[in-house]
């Protein structure tokens, strides 16, 4: 989520003369919005983020890991299980097996259909071709539906420091396109996540599924350890284990509910998302977020508004 905390529009809290880096938010209202976790080495988040609590008295955390978890929960927070992260271990991954048939079938689809894939950096006419695909995929495959927000990653073109770009064609044309945001440990890339795809609305399918898994097999060539599929948002929340972490039942319920009720869906797709990313069969690790209240109605609302979901 690093990434997403330099979208236009975010704001950094720094603990000026303390701890090194920053917390991504934004202020909607009278609700502060944190996303993802501080960005700074291990040992200086939970300093970073007793004094961020201390910034503001209605504060939500977004998208956050165990250990983030667990400082907040500490700090009197309620913290919910929002769904699971899929993640893939690229040295021992194959496409092989039954339970990998569907994703290999529109693989298939793609190449039949003359789908090449290629990871191309500093064409501006590119650039402007891809940014006309995003219009035409906001436009016509979100069907005049807010584009998310900060909880997701906007497209920009070029990508930026450190994205690869692949791309897919069809006899010339550009179909559809995936940017893969870098993820850093000790310095070190060991791994990206696909923040970003478009595709057009007649595009064969299976194209972007082409697009990530050709991008797996470079990064694998690379020595890269590891492709992050992204949140399974809503998915799997109602595990009991995660009772130490003080969860409001309220939240448990509410995101039960999203996951499986039609009318949630109509705002965001919530099943068709986790769906995609189960295919893959990777490996699942859980996601949190953390309210200062019980009852978080009106923090959530808020949520939903500076990120399009509402």
């Amino acid at each position: 989520m690093a990434m997403h905390t330099i979208q236009p529009g975010m704001e950094a809290f720094k603990d000026l003369g303390g701890a090194p880096g920053f917390i991504g938010f934004k202020d909607q209202g009278r609700f502060r919005h944190a996303v993802g976790d501080p960005v700074c080495p291990p040992d200086a988040a939970d300093r970073m983020l007793r004094r961020f609590h201390q910034s503001h008295d209605r504060i939500t955390f977004f998208h956050v890991s165990p250990s983030t978890a667990r400082v907040l929960r500490d700090l009197g927070y309620f913290v919910n299980q929002i769904g699971e992260e899929a993640v893939i271990d690229l040295a021992g991954h194959t496409w092989n097996g039954r339970d990998k048939e569907d994703i290999r079938r529109q693989h298939n689809n793609a190449l039949k259909a003359g789908v090449a894939v290629l990871e191309i950096y500093g064409d501006m006419a590119l650039s402007h071709e891809a940014d006309r695909l995003s219009s035409q995929w906001l436009a016509k495959v979100k069907r005049g539906k807010k584009e998310l927000c900060y909880a997701a990653r906007r497209p920009c073109f070029p990508g930026g420091p450190g994205v690869r770009e692949f791309y897919g064609f069809r006899g010339g044309r550009m179909e559809a396109f995936v940017h893969f945001d870098p993820i850093f440990h000790e310095g070190e890339v060991e791994g990206y996540i696909p923040a970003v795809s478009r595709r057009r609305p007649d595009s064969p399918k299976g194209t972007q599924a082409l697009i990530v898994r050709e991008a797996m097999a470079q990064f694998r060539k690379e020595g890269v350890a590891r492709l992050y599929l992204g949140l399974l948002p809503a998915h799997k929340v109602e595990d009991k284990d995660d009772l130490e972490l003080n969860p409001s039942p309220f939240v448990s319920r509410l995101f039960g509910w999203m996951g499986s009720s039609p009318l949630a869906n109509r705002f965001y797709p919530f099943r068709s998302v986790s769906f995609h990313k189960t295919r893959y069969r990777a490996q699942a690790r859980k996601v949190y977020m953390a309210f200062g209240r019980r009852y978080p109605v009106t923090d959530l609302i808020s949520f939903g508004r500076m990120t399009g979901i509402l």
